[in-house]
């Protein structure tokens, strides 16, 4: 006798989309299964150079550090008088740089220790930065409208230039300056504005310093009334961002992004418009070929720097503030208005210790299952076997648990089956019952004898899926099977009279829309059938 095949379940053709190379890298980010929630929003995200990648999270009067590696929390700076602002890691990774209200301060990651209070500016920082080409000198900006170029060492502004009238909200350094001496600031006054920090006459405004033991000081100061060149972005202006490769910049304002040509003279390039809502952070990847940009609307988008498409989109589920991506590619950090900090990382590639075909490694150890052959056994355990002894591993197939109904069926139990079914409240596998029943000519057998206890389960499943396109073909057959064995009981019971009521309405709103559609699809027929006829111009 051959064996029994289960039933299988029927599922609709749905297309699927292929993924890209693009795509599968994207998706390869996991969330984090911690979320870190913060005492306020996420203003600014920064991820150490070096390392593990730390991610410096700036939220309400606090920074806190999470592992590159865990996403766990590690340390948090507290000690701030004012609004913290624009937490920044320094090349090396070992010194921290932030605003405290209007003084720019400079942290010991390892011990957590106040180096620097430096105070100049006269309204509170919004952005801070160390020069990457000279670790020693910092870059604020804020609320009093100017730019400040410091020397962490005589802990004193060397540098302060005037020209934006409104906030001062975001800065970068140029990557092919190399000296630092090049910068981008971007204000609520919708400019971007070029500066060179070598630049500007002598001046008397002496600026209080501070130091962590609290020592006081006033140095001399340089100060420019204007910058290298301005460009309007046309909104307030949330960040700015030099390409790597140089001679170009990225500006997020509004809805916005736009490109600008700096070796052009700040000749507007390209306009990106698929942010709903304001663009709020700008980074690129390790190579500078992608470049994400974050939005109040909860997306993330990936182009390529190439055309400026869109490659790759992710959602998240609040607006957000910050974003950031480690050197490596590897860790995706957003920062939200709730005050969470939303970590995703790709896996780490795992250290394989079988070559390409399938042999070890050299220098790793394997152990072998051997056969119970005396010549075997002489061998020893940790022996390898030659291409002779080679084992043949036969794996059996596990078998499968057969379900409730396929018991039934195979004992022809066509009614018990179908009961079963219904009982699981999942259509695709009703169906496929069904589907079976009609295949062996049992449905009218499965449908007959049934009291109103056994017959209102049928009707509502009939009521719920009857007009949905995918299962309509079988279910009318079963409709009209059901009507006509149980036309009788109509009048004789409530609940079985409601039920054929509501499959009426069902099936009468069904046939409505179909006739209003009908005229339509006529229309379209016309259109695509004159369309293909048409002969196309040389």
């Amino acid at each position: 006798m051959s064996e029994y095949k289960r039933v299988h379940r029927l599922y609709a053709a749905r297309p699927q989309a292929q993924d890209t190379a693009e795509d599968r890298f994207w998706k390869s980010f996991k969330r984090s299964s911690q979320e870190h929630k913060n005492f306020g929003p996420v203003t600014c995200l920064d991820i150490s150079p070096v390392g593990a990648h730390d991610i410096a999270a700036t939220s309400s009067k606090c920074i806190t550090l999470y592992c590159g590696r865990t996403h766990r929390q590690i340390k948090t700076f507290k000690r701030f008088a004012g609004q913290s602002a624009s937490g920044r890691f320094r090349a090396d990774g070992n010194l921290l740089v932030c605003g405290d209200g209007s003084t720019v301060k400079v942290h010991d990651v390892a011990r957590g220790a106040l180096l620097r209070a430096l105070k100049g500016h006269t309204a509170a920082i919004n952005v801070t930065r160390f020069s990457v080409p000279q670790p020693l000198r910092i870059f604020s900006a804020g609320n009093d409208k100017t730019v400040r170029f410091w020397d962490l060492t005589a802990a004193k502004s060397i540098n302060c230039f005037e020209g934006h009238t409104d906030y001062i909200r975001c800065a970068s350094e140029s990557p092919t300056s190399g000296h630092g001496h090049i910068w981008a600031t971007g204000a609520y006054d919708h400019t971007i504005r070029i500066w060179d920090m070598r630049t500007g006459s002598a001046s008397n405004t002496g600026t209080g310093t501070a130091d962590s033991m609290g020592n006081s000081g006033a140095g001399k100061s340089t100060s420019g009334a204007s910058s290298m060149l301005m460009m309007d972005h046309g909104d307030p202006v949330e960040a700015v961002l030099h390409v790597p490769a140089g001679g170009l910049l990225v500006s997020a304002g509004g809805p916005r992004i736009k490109i600008w040509d700096l070796a052009g003279g700040g000749r507007l390039l390209q306009t990106l418009e698929n942010h709903q809502k304001t663009v709020t952070g700008l980074c690129f990847d390790a190579g500078g070929q992608r470049l994400l940009s974050a939005g109040a609307d909860g997306h993330i988008k990936v182009f390529d720097t190439a055309s400026y498409d869109v490659c790759h989109g992710l959602k998240y589920n609040g607006p957000i503030l910050a974003l950031a991506l480690s050197p490596d590619s590897r860790t995706l950090a957003a920062g939200m208005a709730s005050g969470t900090v939303a970590i995703r990382s790709r896996p780490q590639p795992v250290a394989a210790n079988e070559d390409s075909d399938g042999s070890m490694a050299q220098g790793s150890t394997h152990r072998y299952a051997h056969g119970t052959s005396q010549r075997n056994l002489k061998r020893g355990y940790k022996s390898q076997l030659g291409p002779r002894d080679q084992q043949v591993l036969l794996l059996e197939s596990k078998k499968r648990r057969r379900r409730p109904h396929d018991d039934l069926l195979r004992k022809f139990q066509y009614r018990e089956a179908l009961d079963s079914a219904l009982s699981t409240n999942d259509p695709v596998e009703t169906m496929a019952v069904m589907d079976e029943l009609v295949y062996r000519r049992g449905l009218n057998i499965a449908l007959q004898n049934r009291d109103e206890a056994d017959l209102i389960p049928l009707l509502k499943f009939l009521v719920r899926y009857t007009t949905l396109p995918r299962y309509s073909k079988l279910l009318l057959q079963v409709c009209n099977d059901v009507l006509d064995l149980y036309a009788s009981m109509v009048g004789q019971s409530v609940s079985v009279d409601e039920q054929f009521f509501q499959l009426q309405r069902r099936v009468a709103v069904e046939v409505g829309m179909q006739t209003k559609l009908a005229p339509i699809q006529g229309s379209i027929e016309t259109l695509i059938t004159a369309s293909m006829s048409q002969t196309p111009s040389n």
